[in-house]
């Protein structure tokens, strides 16, 4: 559109001088409007309405005309003004958005920004008087809508919607749900919170109770055994009283409720360096000059020290396999000796400290070693045994492989036992003498010929007899 396009040819100055002017006046008018109801189209509409004006000038230059485009010129003027009329009435007003629920126009707000706050904020208020729960707004349900509204702004004002409102609308029209999450065992749900957050701590709680302590370690991971989830799902808005409490839930899995096995297996791998102590060992050296049963100690015993790395595997924080990856020694044990006396003086009526013979001869045929516990003397079938020593028959009887036995205590720790016997001559309890008999030889139990088997035992371990025989 160009300037030509407005020229009135055959006008008279005096209609020109009406027509322009109202042109002008309307077209700033129908700007104005323009520009508040199409802000982003401005710079197009503000264009073409300015091409209305510029013919103005050309007012005080115009040829004469006929009288009837006079006429013409204030019809035009006068339908302008009217329709500037209508539009100051029709155009007049506020641009908001809408707020609809399920259907229902509960009012207005200025802008988007103005209602994410709004329903921000009636969420935490509903939220907050259901035990702080977690909320869904069912957004099928609400609708936002660019909205003019005409006439005076008090119109907006007075329908602008409220957070007390907007939050009654929300539970009265099932808007708003809340938002659950289960904690399920192997698809058996066992709690049931209000926010992702509570469920995920007490899961958490539980790993920490059971992983525990575990010293200098590296390469720590871990994972349940069982298979674990949480699950959302939405409830209707007021069913926040069966939600669980975490230590109930807590100690349902650890514990198993009424079982006595935990619900749960939190199983950790971890490689982990320790100190230990290298146990250090005792070395005995006989004293025939030191009374029997005495102890010396010649040199004290000190633990060593090592460093020890593993890879330990625990469940529930016991430990339930661990593989040794390298050992260093930091500090070697000192062996502990121990002079010994075997000096038996109280026996006999020499005073030697000796036994005495329990046989009056015999063949040597076997004596002490690591699968054999005494001294095998063979003699003729039926002869006599005697006491070594003086005491208290403790055993007379069958005693596995060594057939008959006699077991005789001399007090101090000091015993002697007679195998493979063919008869007794005493019973458990009798008081002996030295030299007494007490059995006779034979051939019971574990025995491939007819003798005895003479055994010394000192505190329980078994020594030598012919260290202890005169």
């Amino acid at each position: 559109m160009s300037k030509k396009d407005f020229d009135l040819k055959g006008w008279t100055d005096s209609a020109k001088r009406v027509f322009w002017p109202v042109c002008a006046v309307t077209a700033n008018q129908i700007l104005k409007f323009t520009k508040r109801l199409f802000p982003s189209k401005d710079s197009i509409e503000r264009e073409g309405l300015r091409l209305l004006i510029v013919g103005r000038h050309r007012a005080h230059t115009a040829q004469a005309a006929a009288p009837r485009h006079l006429k013409l010129g204030i019809s035009i003027a006068a339908a302008l003004a009217v329709t500037l009329c209508v539009l100051t009435v029709t155009l007049t007003g506020s641009q908001v958005m809408s707020v609809t629920v399920n259907g229902q126009m509960i009012g207005y707000v200025n802008n988007e920004a103005e209602y994410t706050n709004l329903m921000q904020s009636a969420k935490a208020k509903i939220s907050k008087a259901n035990g702080n729960t977690e909320l869904v707004i069912k957004e099928n349900k609400i609708a936002l809508a660019p909205t003019f509204v005409p006439g005076d702004e008090k119109k907006v004002a007075e329908k602008a919607v409220s957070e007390d409102e907007l939050v009654n609308t929300l539970i009265s029209q099932n808007a708003v749900e809340t938002n659950v999450y289960t904690l399920n065992v192997e698809g058996k749900e066992v709690g049931k919170f209000g926010s992702l957050a509570e469920a995920t701590d007490t899961l958490n709680s539980v790993k920490e109770e059971v992983s525990g302590d575990q010293g200098n370690q590296s390469d720590n991971n871990g994972a349940f055994q069982e298979d674990i989830a949480i699950q959302s799902q939405t409830e209707a808005l007021g069913q926040t009283d069966n939600l669980s409490d975490p230590q109930t839930v807590k100690d349902t899995l650890l514990a198993g409720g009424a079982q006595s096995e935990p619900l749960v297996h939190y199983e950790t791998t971890s490689t982990e360096t320790t100190t230990e102590p290298i146990n250090f060992n005792t070395t005995e050296q006989k004293d025939p000059d030191m009374a029997w049963g005495d102890r010396e100690t010649v040199q004290a015993g000190v633990p060593g020290e090592r460093t020890v790395t593993r890879d330990v595997t625990r469940v529930n924080g016991e430990i339930t396999a661990q593989k040794e990856i390298s050992s260093e020694v930091t500090t070697k044990p000192v062996d502990e000796i121990v002079k010994v006396g075997t000096k038996l003086s109280q026996l006999g009526d020499t005073g030697d400290g000796k036994l005495g013979k329990p046989l009056v001869s015999w063949t040597f045929s076997r004596g002490v070693s690591a699968a054999h516990t005494g001294d095998d003397l063979c003699a003729p079938e039926g002869s006599p045994i005697y006491a070594a020593e003086a005491g208290t028959v403790i055993f007379a009887g069958q005693f596995g492989g060594y057939g008959n036995i006699v077991k005789i205590d001399h007090g101090n720790g000091l015993q002697t036992w007679y195998g493979h016997c063919e008869s007794f001559t005493c019973a458990a309890g009798d008081t002996v003498t030295r030299g007494q008999q007490i059995a006779t030889v034979g051939d019971t139990g574990h025995a491939t010929c007819f003798h005895l088997h003479f055994e010394v035992r000192v505190n329980g371990a078994v020594v030598e007899p012919m260290d202890y025989l005169e």
